[in-house]
């Protein structure tokens, strides 16, 4: 099987989101915050080693990545909140 450039990229990505899911439910994590901090640095790290990506395939994942930052930025923010009210 030949797979396209951006075709790998999905595969792998999947894999690795859905093996995070995995390793989540078998230790009973229940924190989302914790989920969107790690799916936030995989796939920032997955997408700094797909370089060599078309420019088109990168333009069309920059808003998922800016979603996930900004998710992110308000995970933190909350739990800052939490914190110092406690």
């Amino acid at each position: 099987m030949n797979l396209f450039s951006t075709e790998k990229y999905l595969v792998r990505l999947t894999a690795l989101l859905l093996g995070t899911c995995v390793l989540f439910a078998w230790t009973g994590e229940t924190r989302v915050s914790l989920a969107i901090s790690v799916f936030t640095c995989e796939v920032l790290a997955l997408d700094q080693l797909s370089v060599h990506l078309p420019a088109r395939t990168r333009k069309a994942v920059a808003p998922v990545e800016w979603g996930l930052v900004v998710a992110f930025v308000v995970v933190v923010i909350v739990e800052i909140v939490n914190i110092l009210s406690a």
